[in-house]
């Protein structure tokens, strides 16, 4: 096997402080764009381009958390194409995991599932079953998208299946929380209340643990879709009112800057207001995030979100 070829330890720990910092809320958006694209071009003038794969994938990640999807995009196959002169199968899985990820947001789901089977098989080569279950859990969301639910659900398992393998297990926090979301509407698409309840209390329970906001973000918005169709919710611990929840979701969501997020729970929020019959806040929530979903470029969600405004407007 070759030897595997990294990023200069400095310029590596640079990349990550920028990222941290950003994360903590210790530097605006701005400075960190500004911070990193310093880094490309320091790596370009040395003619490193293991280092400047780095800054460029640490560019995209930053934009995708943002929503910028087509920056973040640019960002990763340029990364892709630096990254692919040297031998380095997680770095490669990472990138096209998290190109993926912009192509989901956008609604390409088709791309979004080819660039993850990539990052599955390139992280094959070094055994690495972290970068394997984050792939293969979002597969099953993209597939959830599409609603072709067997092969979700079957992602989902495959997920939790790999999760298990992991050293650390308390680690897969992020992917747990997002297979229990999956399987919660999953069972909302066949009207199993009862079992939707079960997995969003389930992904509540590990996003709690978890110190990402993000997480505890998508939580709160499953717990708000179960909710919704509930006549009671069976802990009395819990809100029955699903607004709580969308409210709490989306601030998490603002707690990482993380606009697309946002918006998402905005429409969700709206599709249950309809179904309470407040079609009026319905309205203005599905205005503001269809004209989010457009300049974001969620192609799929501006699609789904303007079919249901003429539903509730008809």
């Amino acid at each position: 096997m070759p030897e595997i070829e990294n990023p200069t330890p400095e310029f590596n720990e640079a990349c990550i402080a920028v990222s941290t910092q950003l994360r903590a809320g210790n530097l605006p958006f701005n400075e960190a764009v500004a911070r990193l694209s310093v880094l490309v071009q320091r790596a370009s003038v040395e003619g490193n381009t293991l280092n400047q794969a780095r800054a460029e994938q640490t560019l995209g990640t930053i934009q995708l958390t943002k929503g910028n999807l087509d920056v973040s995009i640019q960002h990763m196959q340029r990364a892709r194409l630096l990254a692919s002169k040297h031998y380095n199968p997680n770095r490669i899985a990472t990138i096209d995991l998290a190109e993926g990820e912009s192509w989901r947001f956008k609604g390409h789901f088709d791309k979004a599932i080819q660039l993850y089977r990539s990052s599955f098989e390139y992280a094959g080569q070094m055994n690495n079953t972290v970068l394997q279950t984050y792939a293969t859990v979002n597969i099953g969301l993209a597939l959830l998208s599409l609603e072709r639910l067997e092969e979700a659900k079957q992602a989902f398992e495959d997920g939790l299946a790999l999760s298990k393998k992991w050293e650390n297990p308390d680690a897969a926090l992020g992917p747990l929380c997002e297979i229990h979301h999956g399987f919660a509407h999953i069972h909302l698409h066949h009207h199993q209340y009862d079992q939707a309840w079960e997995e969003a209390v389930q992904a509540y329970q590990i996003a709690l643990r978890s110190d990402d906001p993000r997480h505890s973000g998508l939580a709160r918005r499953t717990l708000g879709d179960v909710v919704t169709h509930l006549t009671h919710v069976p802990d009395p611990n819990y809100s029955h009112n699903p607004d709580d929840y969308y409210r709490a979701s989306i601030d998490d969501f603002r707690g990482r800057d993380a606009e697309a997020e946002i918006m998402l729970t905005t429409f969700a929020q709206a599709v249950s207001l309809a179904k309470r019959g407040n079609h009026n806040s319905a309205a203005r929530k599905l205005q503001q995030a269809i004209i989010a979903f457009n300049r974001l470029g969620m192609e799929n969600d501006l699609k789904r979100a303007t079919n249901f405004r003429k539903t509730i407007l008809s």
